[in-house]
């Protein structure tokens, strides 16, 4: 408890000849109330809240108090007056006290002086005297829900102007405020209510109530498509829901999945990987409250392809067995290979031609992923050989060409003709002639083969 005083005595006695009403109605001399002398280690008066009858030290915005004499002092007409601010006495001196059965309810936060004036019978000498309050805030506690998964929520505090909370979720207990400010949400709750006091002053408290949102169930995660485009990658996902937040990862040496800072997503089902390199890529999903789930990891599919003599070799690195594969060439497919291959040789490839190739690797859950468009253009350093040509016939009387190239057993185009004109282009060496099952002696018709 502390106590302030004015030096002057003087002009404590000359306002102690006039009568309190006096004062009230003013003389045109207005003044500050004149102070007595602290009585050195006895009680003046005290605040008492009016709530609960305690004896407080601070004082709280929204919560009434009133003034009581303290115990010992004489039987006087005690009366107090407010004034905000650290020491600061009325001016004028008189208008403003109120009866010690008024309670004062304080209206703002910070330092207030309390003034009693001890009005004395005839005979005995009236008292001024003050105290300083201070005042603390009150306000309703301003936090944040933010949603999570069903099952928890995460609720976020204020750092003022409370120094002490609790957290009740819907009608359970009031609990004090988790490390990570995540809880979990019993069924039925739909609420959260959040109480602030003071370590200093426990009866200055508010609370505030706000419902619980919650995030819908995460739809599953699955990767339904990993394409290569040059040194990106991009990723076709399923539908997902909204709130989460997700990211692409990429397994490292380890087998540890880690954040793929780079990564955009694209819309609602996309994502792209700027220079992204080989490996396993995965989608995961992640909500405020520490949530996390993940996808399918899906590998990428690099593809390389490379000329030798008269056929275009082809390798890819996988490190999975998918449930098949397709290889197409110019958008035309070509070839399946065997889950297990990682090499085709192209050998139906034409000298001096440009061919395009793309890998599709495809799983039984119906995950993909694809290899980036990939050209070669075929080449030869051998001369091309003669091809030689023989027309048989089968039972049905058609005509059989059947052709063999020194030096090229498999590889190369042949380009059958009849009369000149193109029957096929192939890298058969055996073609049927179905359109003709029957021709005069003397009209046969000539057959020719072209290798490139």
């Amino acid at each position: 408890m502390s106590y302030c005083l004015l030096p002057s005595v003087k002009l404590m006695r000359f306002w102690l000849l006039l009568s309190f009403g006096l004062l009230a109605a003013g003389t045109g001399r207005a003044q500050v109330c004149p102070v007595t002398p602290n009585p050195s280690g006895n009680c003046t008066f005290d605040a008492v809240d009016a709530g609960t009858g305690a004896l407080v030290e601070r004082l709280c915005v929204g919560r009434p108090v009133r003034f009581v004499v303290c115990a010992g002092r004489p039987a006087f007409i005690y009366s107090y007056q407010v004034v905000a601010g650290n020491g600061v006495l009325p001016n004028p001196c008189g208008p403003g006290f109120q009866p010690s059965a008024t309670a004062y309810t304080p209206t703002q936060a910070g330092f207030m002086t309390v003034t009693e004036n001890g009005q004395a019978p005839p005979g005995s000498t009236s008292t001024i005297f003050f105290r300083v309050f201070e005042v603390y805030d009150s306000p309703a506690p301003n936090f944040t829900v933010v949603a999570c998964a069903p099952g928890a929520v995460q609720v976020m505090l204020p750092s003022s102007p409370y120094d002490r909370y609790t957290v009740q979720i819907g009608s359970g207990g009031a609990r004090p405020p988790a490390a990570d400010g995540i809880y979990p949400v019993p069924a039925g709750a739909t609420t959260v209510t959040v109480t602030g006091s003071y370590s200093a002053y426990s009866l200055c408290s508010n609370s505030a109530t706000k419902p619980i949102t919650q995030l819908p169930p995460p739809s599953p995660l699955v990767i339904q498509r990993l394409t290569l485009q040059g040194p990106a990658a991009q990723l076709d996902v399923a539908p997902l829901a909204t709130g989460y937040r997700y990211s692409v990862e990429r397994a490292d040496a380890a087998n540890v999945y880690q954040p793929v800072p780079n990564a955009v997503q694209n819309g609602a089902a996309s994502f792209a990987v700027p220079n992204a390199p080989p490996g396993r890529y995965r989608l995961s999903a992640a909500d405020a409250c520490g949530y996390i789930v993940t996808s399918v990891a899906v590998p990428t599919l690099p593809l390389t392809a490379t000329a030798a003599e008269r056929r275009n070799e082809l390798s890819w690195q996988f490190p999975d067995n998918p449930l098949s594969f397709e290889l197409t060439r110019n958008g035309t497919p070509l070839a399946v290979p065997a889950p297990a291959a990682r090499t085709y040789a192209d050998t139906a490839v034409a000298c001096g031609v440009s061919y395009s190739y793309r890998l599709t690797a495809r799983y039984a859950d119906g995950a993909t992923s694809v290899s980036d468009l990939v050209p070669v253009r075929a080449t030869a350093t051998q001369p091309p050989a003669t091809p030689r040509l023989f027309a048989t016939f089968d039972i049905r009387n058609r005509v059989v060409l059947t052709a063999s190239v020194a030096r090229f057993p498999t590889t190369g185009q042949l380009t059958y003709l009849r009369e000149a004109r193109p029957l096929a282009t192939t890298a058969g060496r055996t073609l049927r002639d179905s359109s003709l099952t029957s021709f005069s002696p003397g009209a046969a018709p000539c057959f020719q083969v072209r290798f490139v």
